[in-house]
């Protein structure tokens, strides 16, 4: 939810879709509750024999849903992710004596796509593999499918973290944060053309097709604009219940 990096959306639709491939090594971590890599090899995706500590996800192409003829566009799409500059939040140093790497020069070491080919190969550095399974600085849910059918890629970046924090309620967080961690350029320097342009959208977009949205306002803290989210849910009589006996 907090990573850094000036991501189109098809990047964070292909981000998506590489994560949706890593789900039986995060189910096995966040069950054994350990800190520690030690993942057996058959829930992580084989090593590439010809390039040394990376590793390979096989993705058939109707997966990226880009539709038909459309080979050249992915292949675009990929040359671009090997120069995507990503930074992760610095929560964790060292798990069972391997350094954790924060910074990316790509969210991809490489790729292999063959012309007519239906799968897509998609080369991955061992440290991104074990970064983007650091459950160990916590973990959220959400869903797949209602993310990719998101249009707008601000609207994923507010979705991933209200889905983050929904379990707390809202979140603050401070505006040049929110900047960064979208990547906002010079256009966005104005409070007002974040919230017309970004916030407003996303808020529209997730309120009328969503079960989760967001509300929001801006207050300052030592001069320090913040903007507080209050997250709204749809809930049954009987899960709201549920949840009340449980608090």
């Amino acid at each position: 939810a907090y990573i850094e990096g000036n991501l189109k959306l098809v990047h964070l639709r292909i981000l998506m879709i590489i994560i949706s491939c890593l789900q039986s090594a995060l189910q096995f971590k966040i069950s054994r509750r350990r800190r520690s890599f030690n993942i057996p090899e058959n829930l992580l995706p084989g090593h590439n024999p010809e390039r040394m500590q990376t590793r390979v996800l096989t993705i058939p192409v109707s997966e990226f849903n880009l539709g038909q003829k459309n080979g050249g566009r992915l292949r675009t799409y990929f040359e671009e992710l090997q120069d995507a500059k990503l930074i992760f939040p610095e929560t964790v140093k060292c798990i069972g004596g391997l350094n954790i790497v924060n910074s990316f020069s790509g969210l991809i070491a490489g790729y292999s796509f063959p012309p007519y080919s239906k799968e897509v190969d998609i080369y991955l550095l061992d440290e991104m593999v074990r970064r983007l399974l650091l459950t160990e600085e916590g973990f959220s849910t959400y869903s797949h499918s209602s993310a990719m059918s998101l249009t707008n890629k601000y609207a994923v970046r507010i979705y991933w973290l209200i889905c983050s924090w929904r379990t707390k309620g809202g979140f603050i967080i401070s505006l040049e944060n929110f900047r960064r961690i979208l990547a906002l350029g010079p256009a966005y320097d104005r409070y007002d053309n974040i919230v017309t342009k970004i916030i407003n959208p996303a808020q529209q977009e997730l309120k009328q097709r969503f079960p989760i949205w967001f509300q929001y306002r801006l207050y300052k803290l030592n001069g320090d604009p913040r903007i507080v989210f209050k997250i709204k849910r749809i809930v049954s009589p009987e899960q709201k219940k549920k949840e009340m006996e449980s608090a």
